[in-house]
């Protein structure tokens, strides 16, 4: 759910694998845009989905992916397993990775307020950069160092510790606000680590695969620590099932156009328009939820956005001088 820092193909690049060939400037920016809305919208219906455990909340979200994603698969004759057993590996480390990452993520969504969950989640960037570092043997100086005290900044300031704020920042249920923020910042942590190993794969595996893997190792998981938990019902009827449906869709469409805006742009414009997502949720937060923002969490949300949009200003700046 937060943006990848793979280079792929330049601004107005031929869009191929939707069944259309087409070009213009400024699409991989505009798919970017729309995979915001779409996983903002995601976060919401998390957020309203209220009887049922996050855990079976993202195991109905991983099976509509896949749902979703087998005929494509199926009709273009994808392999789903690569040929070679380093990208076997990773492939298999996105989709651990990844299904982790989404069921911490879910879990802060249900327990803390929904701008605060998707701030503390796009803290992943700094992460990147550091398994980048151990993994990849990318550089990690002092720049990186900063970004990440200001990112760090930012989540205190959003999880609000009593020992720090004391009585300020008091919120309702002090240590399940902080059990959630920690769960959001458990997600990023493997959100990160989820995208060093797409980085790892480049462009040889297709997105629909990478979603396979993700739905497939989400729903052994979230089934496994359903069952141990003596948590997994139906669904009851009412809302909670359409909101499940348009959750699983928002998904599906939210992947598929991040990785069409990688595949047509560069990262770091791409990235830099991804923390839309953090406004969105906010919106959303006080339109559809009625919660107000805290102070704190705007200021908190303020040096996660100036942290996320540095990082990408400063690949850009790269790439341009590499040019």
């Amino acid at each position: 759910m937060v943006p990848g820092s793979e280079d792929r193909v330049s601004q107005g690049a031929e869009v191929r694998g939707w069944g259309c060939s087409c070009s213009f400037p400024g699409l991989g920016l505009v798919c970017a845009l729309v995979s915001t809305v779409f996983f903002s919208l995601s976060s919401l219906f998390v957020k309203l989905v209220s009887d049922l455990h996050p855990l079976e909340v993202t195991f109905f979200r991983c099976a509509a992916q896949l749902v979703c994603a087998l005929p494509p698969i199926i009709y273009k004759k994808l392999a789903l397993v690569p040929k070679d057993t380093p990208s076997r590996l990773y492939l298999l480390g996105r989709g651990m990775f990844g299904a982790v990452a989404l069921c911490m993520q879910f879990y802060a969504f249900h327990h803390i307020p929904l701008g605060d969950a998707t701030t503390v989640i796009f803290s992943s960037p700094i992460f990147i950069a550091f398994f980048a570092w151990l993994i990849l043997k990318e550089s990690y100086g002092w720049f990186n160092f900063v970004v990440t005290l200001t990112t760090l900044t930012g989540v205190v300031l959003i999880s609000k510790p009593s020992f720090i704020f004391g009585s300020v920042a008091a919120v309702p249920n002090p240590s399940e606000h902080l059990l959630g923020t920690l769960s959001a910042f458990g997600g990023a942590v493997f959100s990160a680590l989820a995208l060093v190993m797409i980085r790892k794969l480049g462009k040889t595996v297709h997105f629909f695969v990478h979603i396979t893997y993700l739905s497939v190792f989400g729903m052994i998981l979230t089934l496994v620590l359903l069952i141990a938990l003596g948590e997994f019902k139906m669904p009851p009827c009412g809302s909670d099932r359409y909101y499940l449906i348009a959750l699983g869709l928002c998904g599906v469409g939210g992947q598929t156009f991040l990785t069409k805006a990688f595949q047509l742009e560069k990262a770091a414009p791409v990235a830099i328009v991804r923390t839309m997502d953090i406004v969105f949720a906010f919106t959303w937060q006080f339109l559809f939820l009625g919660e107000l923002p805290a102070l704190l969490s705007v200021g908190g949300a303020v040096f996660v956005m100036s942290s996320a949009i540095a990082i990408a200003v400063k690949k850009w700046l790269i790439e341009r001088q590499k040019q």
